[in-house]
């Protein structure tokens, strides 16, 4: 059986061709290959055996935060601008994906943050306060690698797939 060091996949189960040559540690994030379905039980376990809890406890705190800064921000910003158009969230969708632009970019030319601290403020902090900077990074990040079609895919998938979800889950509980 192949193990995740050997020669990078031609294609993933969604059809999309994954980075090529991304090795862990690399400017600091990779972009995740499909994997094997994970065993939650085993998981688990590793995971309550292992010293790391502190490193999901911090995460989750992080997360905690970025979820009130939202909250507040968006208050903020309705009270501001009026409550007639969405600002809070268009604020903080902008402000999530300059930020997290901000610290890919300091952690991959002249800082050396580490994963963990980089795991805490991308994932944590900045997911909590809006997974759209996630959403926005993946899609440049892909057009910057040279790959124009699957970032189009990403962003339009997401975009309509996204807007049907709500209106199926609005048909659904309504």
């Amino acid at each position: 059986a192949a193990d995740a060091g050997d020669a990078p996949r031609s294609e993933s189960p969604c059809g999309i061709v994954p980075r090529s040559g991304a090795r862990a540690g690399q400017g600091g994030i990779d972009v995740p290959r499909p994997s094997p379905p994970v065993d939650r039980a085993a998981a688990m376990t590793a995971f309550n055996e292992s010293p790391a809890g502190l490193e999901w406890l911090l995460l989750g705190i992080a997360g905690g935060v970025g979820t009130v800064a939202r909250a507040l921000l968006t208050l903020l910003a309705g009270r501001l601008c009026g409550g007639d158009f969405p600002w809070g969230t268009l604020v903080v969708n902008l402000l999530g994906a300059l930020a997290f632009g901000a610290v890919v970019a300091a952690a991959r030319s002249r800082l050396a943050l580490g994963p963990a601290i980089e795991t805490l403020v991308l994932v944590g902090l900045l997911g909590g306060f809006t997974t759209f900077s996630s959403y926005a990074f993946q899609a440049v990040e892909m057009w910057q690698q040279g790959r124009m079609a699957a970032a189009l895919a990403y962003v339009g998938l997401s975009n309509l797939l996204g807007l049907l979800a709500v209106w199926a889950g609005l048909r659904i509980a309504g």
